[in-house]
């Protein structure tokens, strides 16, 4: 999975755990709209989801940011750029 973005990873553990993006949504207790900006790579995975994607779907701690982190070497960018998603 290492070619693939964090949102195609994100929608590939979705599918494999059975999982819609609404029903991560009330997991999470965020709004579908900011699941869907995750699976697509609008937003960023930050310590905030990657806590969130852990309880939710049982990630590995760190797994989404170090994701998120790899993707933006990959593109040539900062490692990090800090912005947080409101639920």
């Amino acid at each position: 999975m290492a070619d693939l973005t964090p949102g195609q990873q994100l929608r590939a553990e979705l599918n494999r755990l059975g999982l819609t993006q609404e029903e991560l949504a009330v997991r999470m207790g965020y709004s579908p709209s900011s699941i869907y900006r995750l699976v697509t790579d609008r937003a960023p995975m930050t310590p905030g989801i990657d806590r969130g994607l852990h309880r939710s779907i049982g990630s590995e701690p760190g797994f989404w940011v170090n994701a998120y982190k790899a993707f933006r070497i990959r593109l040539g960018l900062k490692p990090y750029k800090r912005l947080e998603l409101n639920p």
